[in-house]
């Protein structure tokens, strides 16, 4: 069975009409899904911000801190985005949070990394305390340089939080 130019052309001018509406929707649905948020640059911008201290790393994760209104900026992109913005003198300590699952294979149990964040603990107790991811295994498969990432912005905190909680004079009347 032979088919006739026209008819060639009347199936595809029919499957490109139904298939229309799919296209459309492949085309609108990353927009609608990702909402345009500013990158790590212009976040800080469009906020005032001036980084002394900046570090990026896995295209995912950026974090800064601005010396001079003593704040943190933290950015994570990609499927669930965050850009938040940390008054250091509101801090009263940060610590990490760390989550492993055991793995057996063959006769060996091992522990792997799930999950590493900077956790933020504030002053006001009736606030609570603030988790930015480090590293997070559902977005990346392999640990890299994300403990030593955590543990020297644990201590560029602890440096710029404890002049405001212990360098200041309090006076007892």
């Amino acid at each position: 069975m032979e088919f006739s130019t026209a008819e060639m052309l009347i199936a595809s001018a029919g499957l490109l009409f139904i298939s229309i509406p799919y296209l459309v929707h492949l085309y609108l649905s990353p927009k609608q899904d990702h909402p345009s948020i500013p990158n790590f640059d212009e976040f800080t911008r469009t906020k005032n911000i001036h980084l002394d201290q900046v570090q990026s790393w896995r295209n995912h994760y950026s974090i800064g801190l601005d010396h001079e209104k003593n704040l943190l900026v933290y950015c994570r992109h990609g499927h669930y985005p965050v850009q938040t913005i940390v008054d250091l003198n509101l801090v009263d300590h940060v610590s990490l949070d760390s989550h492993f699952k055991e793995i057996s294979s063959r006769q060996e149990k091992r522990k792997k990394l799930e999950y590493l964040d900077l956790v933020i603990h504030f002053k006001d107790s009736k606030k609570g305390s603030k988790s930015l991811p480090i590293y997070d295994e559902s977005e990346v498969q392999q640990l890299a340089d994300e403990y030593a990432i955590a543990k020297k912005w644990v201590n560029q905190i602890q440096q710029r939080i404890s002049p405001t909680k212990h360098g200041g004079m309090h006076w007892a009347v």
